[in-house]
């Protein structure tokens, strides 16, 4: 269950511009496709670096029985493995990082106003959100969390139906309001196929269903939306680039309006 990587290369003036990461991610997928799970390589000393960066590391842990004879030994080369995670897309592996990334900072941001609340007199500076180990404060067990959770949703749903409802209003809100819409103006929000789409729709199905148990969710949900079509129409023409982000920014005021504070636009 594995394969070989017998020459690998990229033109030495191409090398900074990620190719070679883009290369070799193709080559994950590729064989995660056909349920080949390892890839080995023999690297010389100018290639170690990258197949390191790559994710290969010389710590074999194939049995050697499964490689012997298959592959050919080379003389001052180090043979270096990859093991590959079925559950990856290596081709979309940035954008789910951020994805993760983005997950992580929202969990932290509830975690930090829960700390607040058990804590009204606690000081705190700029990173502590960031730097602080959260799990530190003694007294936060004493929190009701399904107290606290019960009291949000009662507050929240009404609010995020609220808020949901003056976007759907705005005149420039059909982009967002479906990924599987067939219009001409869609092409491009369809063709980036992101890992994890989202729409106005399935915003609003997640609300009847009680999906957001606070606002912290719902806020991310519409990040990602305006993250993911800004993106996707970016490359359109002027005037409906212009729509996009006049209603980029409508939302964003109109989150903050409703205290749901989401940021400006990157």
């Amino acid at each position: 269950n594995f394969s070989e990587i017998v020459f690998c290369a990229v033109s030495e003036y191409q090398q900074v511009r990620g190719y070679g990461t883009h290369l070799m991610n193709h080559l994950k997928d590729y064989h995660i496709r056909l349920n080949i799970t390892n890839l080995l390589t023999y690297a010389d000393g100018f290639a170690v670096g990258y197949f390191k960066k790559q994710g290969f590391s010389s710590t074999i842990t194939l049995n050697e029985q499964v490689y012997t004879g298959y592959i050919k030994d080379y003389d001052g080369a180090t043979l270096m493995q990859c093991s590959l995670y079925t559950q990856v897309t290596y081709t979309r592996l940035t954008e789910t990082l951020s994805l993760i990334k983005e997950s992580i900072n929202v969990i932290r941001t509830h975690r930090f106003n829960q700390i607040k609340q058990a804590h009204p007199d606690a000081k705190f500076l700029p990173n502590d959100i960031h730097t602080t180990d959260l799990n530190n404060y003694d007294n936060l067990i004493n929190i009701d969390h399904n107290e606290i959770n019960s009291s949000d949703e009662t507050v929240d749903i009404n609010l995020l139906y609220i808020t949901l409802k003056s976007v759907y209003q705005e005149i420039r809100s059909h982009p967002y309001a479906s990924h599987v819409q067939k219009r001409t103006l869609f092409q491009d929000y369809l063709s980036t196929q992101p890992l994890f789409p989202i729409d106005l729709d399935t915003i609003h199905e997640r609300l009847k269903t009680k999906y957001y148990h606070n606002a912290y969710t719902f806020t991310a949900d519409i990040s990602r939306l305006l993250d993911i079509v800004g993106r996707a129409f970016s490359n359109q023409k002027k005037d409906i680039f212009n729509e996009i982000r006049v209603f980029d920014t409508f939302v964003r005021r109109k989150m903050n309006e409703f205290g749901l504070e989401i940021g400006h636009a990157q």
